[in-house]
């Protein structure tokens, strides 16, 4: 409060100098601002609809559910985009060993060595899942921070990601979301509640895998 009026008195000084010098010279035009971009989309917990992938028979429910783009049929993976730099992509797959949910995990790894796997102080929520997504499988959630590579800096990442097991059968269900800073941790916080609600509410209506199961491993 004490410095409060020599700061006024400078402030209004360098105003009156810059007042001064524009009536010596007449000021260059300011150049063009420059377009600011457009605000990315938020992920709203609104408008709830449920997706039915015919793949893998898994429903999935999706907030803003029409701002979605949902892609299952070109890769390996179902995905859908929204808007706001977030993704969900599903799978569901068969094996001919007896299988838990570590080494459904450790099988989708070796397929996609990029998945996001938060770790350490960057977990928010671990705990298991009974009966995701349908009764007789044992399935295992982790929520946090997940960066993933070649994120621009100073872009933090969020995951959930849930893997699950029943006998010969696999599911995993991965949510990401990407912010542009950690300004935005309030909104990350805010998207990785919704994509936990996500997971926990997706549910396999046939256990009917589809033909082209189970997937071959990579050639190394």
């Amino acid at each position: 409060m004490l410095n409060r009026p020599k700061t006024t008195a400078v402030v209004l000084a360098a105003a009156a100098l810059v007042a001064m010098s524009g009536c010596a010279s007449r000021p260059t035009p300011p150049a063009p601002a420059a377009p600011r971009p457009a605000p990315p989309a938020e992920l709203k917990d609104i408008g709830w609809a449920n997706f039915l992938s015919h793949r893998f028979h898994l429903s999935i429910p999706l907030p803003d559910g029409k701002a979605w783009r949902i892609d299952d049929h070109t890769t390996e993976w179902l995905q859908a985009t929204h808007p706001s730099n977030t993704i969900v992509r599903a799978r569901l797959w068969a094996e001919h060993d007896l299988m838990t949910p570590q080494t459904c995990e450790k099988k989708l790894r070796y397929w996609e060595p990029d998945l996001p796997a938060p770790t350490g102080k960057n977990v928010i929520d671990e705990r298991d899942l009974p009966d995701f997504p349908a009764k007789g499988f044992t399935s295992h959630l982790v929520v946090g921070l997940a960066t993933p590579p070649g994120a621009p800096p100073p872009a933090i990442g969020g995951v959930a990601l849930a893997i699950g097991a029943s006998e010969h059968k696999c599911v995993a269900l991965v949510f990401t979301s990407l912010v542009r800073s950690a300004g935005s941790a309030s909104v990350l916080a805010s998207r990785l509640e919704l994509g936990t609600r996500i997971i926990e509410d997706t549910v396999l209506k046939s256990e009917t895998l589809p033909g082209r199961e189970p997937f071959e491993l990579p050639a190394q």
